[in-house]
């Protein structure tokens, strides 16, 4: 129910580098909904998918996940929980295949990976469809078998974001997850992401290609300098003088 928040963010702030990345910001994600992050560079937007996603601590404020306090958490706590993540940054394990790359993110355990790898623990027919399946999304079906470092970047980060929808979730943080993908590759992740949503995901994405984010989400949430300066659906944030003048200059 799109009245229901799966996360609530409390008065978050964060200074990197003696710059205040993040301010005070606060704001909910509403579960079953696709929620975009914009504003210009440096606006604090993968600053505040670092903290929700707990790569890095805050200096002050609160994040609530499916009611819970998580914000002392570690990562693997809250990927736990059910948050998983697709960095801006390539994060794929390069000495792994992509087959195997994407199992260990079907498992989401380290020791039930190296059992898989190592012939102690069988592979199921379950996560072998699972496998095929997001080969197929990506459409690399014939690079299963290929080592991570022998991949191209575009090639890293399909393999990159099938390894996060694999990963079990039900919140889904994506760090432009089209970023260097051709137009027919970015239609089929968004019909992905709009199938996820179908499926009860809740997805918050950062994502400089404006037509992808505005697109997609059912609300949008602006942040400049910080700040948290507008909010609301794609419309209302096409027609906001304030939203303008971030990106435009006065």
């Amino acid at each position: 129910m799109l009245n229901v928040n799966i996360s609530k963010i409390r008065k978050l702030s964060k200074k990197i580098g003696g710059i205040r990345a993040v301010r005070n910001c606060s704001f909910e994600i509403k579960k079953n909904s696709i929620v975009a992050v914009i504003g210009p560079n440096g606006a604090g937007k993968s600053t505040l998918f670092n903290l929700i996603s707990g790569v890095i601590r805050e200096d002050r404020g609160k994040i609530f996940f499916k009611g819970i306090d998580i914000t002392k958490f570690n990562p693997a706590k809250r990927s736990n929980l059910g948050i998983s993540r697709l960095f801006q940054r390539t994060q794929l394990f390069k000495n792994l295949t992509v087959r195997e790359n994407l199992i260990l993110a079907i498992d989401n355990e380290d020791t039930k990976f190296w059992k898989n790898i190592f012939g102690k623990n069988k592979l199921t027919k379950e996560k072998e469809k699972k496998v095929k399946e997001a080969l197929k999304l990506i459409e690399m079906g014939d690079f299963e078998n290929i080592i991570g470092r022998d991949l191209s970047y575009g090639q890293i980060r399909l393999v990159e974001f099938a390894r996060t929808v694999l990963n079990p979730h039900e919140l889904l943080i994506l760090d432009e997850p089209v970023a260097g993908l051709n137009p027919r590759l970015r239609n089929k992740i968004a019909e992905r992401l709009k199938r996820l949503k179908r499926e009860g995901k809740t997805i918050l994405l950062i994502e400089h290609d404006m037509d992808f984010a505005l697109n997609l989400a059912d609300e949008v949430i602006v942040l400049d300098k910080g700040f948290l300066i507008a909010r609301g659906t794609s419309s209302k944030i096409r027609q906001n003088k304030k939203v303008l003048n971030a990106y435009l200059g006065d």
